[in-house]
């Protein structure tokens, strides 16, 4: 395991003043400079290594930001499963973007902060099976209701006797399709 960024070994206090100082489009002297006044010993590499590793989770970020604007465009009226499958997607996107970006820097609060959110995940998942289960029995239930009233009304429409030519079973079937389709 490498050693830890001298700019990550700082106070959250100083790590947040560097993040202002990088969002303002600080240079890295100017940030350098500004920890050295607050008796902060950092090297120039260490903020321009720093430096890069958040303009680069804040990319990715942006761009997993853009992937949820597209999913919510794209899936504006979908069905609630596929709705909860792309946030489960994008869950799991942002989980390994967070190990990419610390990567064997991790403290322990990190630590059990991914795996409260692999377990939520994990409880998501499961609950958009069930979901997804649920959806597809009511859908079948409804299907068979209206199957049975469409062979219910061809049923009556043949009546009690024989009206004409007996029809055949794909006759009926192709009839029952129709008036379940509404073409009837």
């Amino acid at each position: 395991m490498g050693r830890q960024s001298s700019l990550r070994r700082l106070p959250a206090k100083l790590r947040d003043e560097v993040h202002t100082l990088i969002e303002q489009g600080r240079t890295v002297d100017e940030i350098r400079a500004h920890l050295q006044s607050l008796g902060a010993d950092v090297s120039r590499s260490a903020v321009g290594r720093y430096r890069k590793s958040v303009d680069e989770m804040a990319r990715d970020m942006r761009k997993t930001r853009e992937m949820a604007e597209v999913l919510v465009r794209e899936l504006g009226n979908a069905p609630e499963e596929r709705v909860a499958r792309a946030n489960i997607g994008l869950l799991e996107g942002a989980i390994f973007a967070i190990q990419q970006a610390e990567g064997d820097e991790l403290d322990p609060k990190d630590i059990a902060l991914l795996a409260r959110a692999s377990k939520n995940l994990v409880q998501a998942r499961t609950v958009d099976a069930a979901l997804a289960m649920k959806l597809r029995e009511e859908g079948r239930k409804a299907a068979e209701e209206d199957m049975e009233r469409a062979a219910k009304a061809v049923s009556e429409e043949a009546g009690d006797g024989p009206t004409g030519p007996p029809m055949s079973p794909l006759d009926v079937f192709e009839r029952i399709k129709a008036v379940y389709r509404g073409e009837a």
